[in-house]
């Protein structure tokens, strides 16, 4: 695994891969992903069938040997108090799985003494130590992606490899039902689009097809990759505001604006964490473009 990738991550972005690499590893039937919204206070990400509790951390990796023990010493040790003083909620989520590993993924262990750290914690956390713990069998340990060498190669393909779903091609017939079923988003488009365009019937049937394109794009998308889908929603609603707000102090013609919308979506869909397709990312573009002017008033930016 060459230290660039793994340089160009955060907190977020290891843990997603390290998420990819146990998934791999253990199969669905074995794995369990601890929600987002609940890791914080459970101290706990992920655990398997097999009695294993996972953690994972991303230290600044332009921090010193020194800092950075002392960092990953101080998240091992802060976690592992986390595990007693959510001993109940935990035992809720276990449901009675015993636990024999704690480990700690991280980017590169770049100290023995961590090691050493880790079997002396193991010690003084098991004279405390929650009923859901094996203390005849236990082990707290620290690991890096290289423990699994077969299936960081693969999570990194999934990463790397830009997600596709297929774009049919809209019919006439299904554009002309959609007029006929949404009348009032139909008559906003052709309203708007007389503001917008020199030949506003065919922006209209345009934008129809964008339309409908995106619903198929939006259930796909949060079906299979929910995460993913909630943060196009957010990026491309942001720009919608900012938008809004730029327009308070600025007033151009509603074609430039538009087309302005459209730019700093393309911007922010093709940056996304996880890679999606040229074709998906442009579909999402101008598919929310013509959500909102089917949907919305955008009335501050065409009136």
């Amino acid at each position: 695994m060459s230290s660039s990738f793994k340089d160009a991550m955060d907190g977020t972005a290891w843990e997603n891969y390290c998420e990819k690499i146990l998934r791999i590893h253990y199969g669905v039937r074995s794995f369990t992903s601890v929600p987002h919204a609940d890791r914080g206070d459970h101290g706990l990400e992920f655990f398997t069938d097999d009695g294993t509790l996972f953690q994972c951390y991303f230290p600044d990796p332009s921090c010193s040997m020194e800092d950075h023990k002392l960092r990953v010493k101080k998240k091992i040790n802060d976690d592992l108090n986390k595990l007693i003083k959510n001993e109940r909620g935990i035992n809720s989520l276990l449901d009675g799985l015993i636990i024999t590993q704690w480990f700690l993924l991280i980017p590169n262990v770049r100290s023995k003494d961590l090691i050493s750290y880790c079997n002396t914690k193991t010690k003084s956390f098991l004279k405390k130590a929650p009923s859901f713990i094996n203390k005849d069998n236990f082990k707290v340990r620290i690991e890096s992606d290289d423990a699994y060498p077969l299936e960081k190669h693969k999570a990194r393909m999934l990463i790397e490899s830009a997600i596709d779903f297929p774009v049919r091609e809209i019919t006439q017939e299904e554009k002309d039902q959609w007029k006929s079923i949404n009348t009032n988003f139909h008559n906003n488009l052709i309203r708007k689009c007389r503001k917008i365009a020199p030949s506003p019937s065919a922006m209209v049937d345009s934008l129809i097809g964008d339309y409908l394109v995106l619903e198929d794009l939006i259930v796909a998308y949060r079906e299979e990759f929910p995460e993913l889908h909630k943060e196009i929603s957010e990026m491309v609603a942001a720009n919608l505001n900012i938008l809004k707000t730029n327009v308070l102090f600025s007033k151009e013609n509603p074609a430039d604006l538009v087309m302005d919308l459209l730019r700093k979506n393309r911007a922010n869909v093709s940056n996304l964490r996880q890679k999606i397709s040229m074709q998906n990312s442009e579909r999402f573009s101008i598919g929310f473009v013509s959500k909102w002017i089917a949907e919305c008033k955008m009335d501050f930016i065409l009136s």
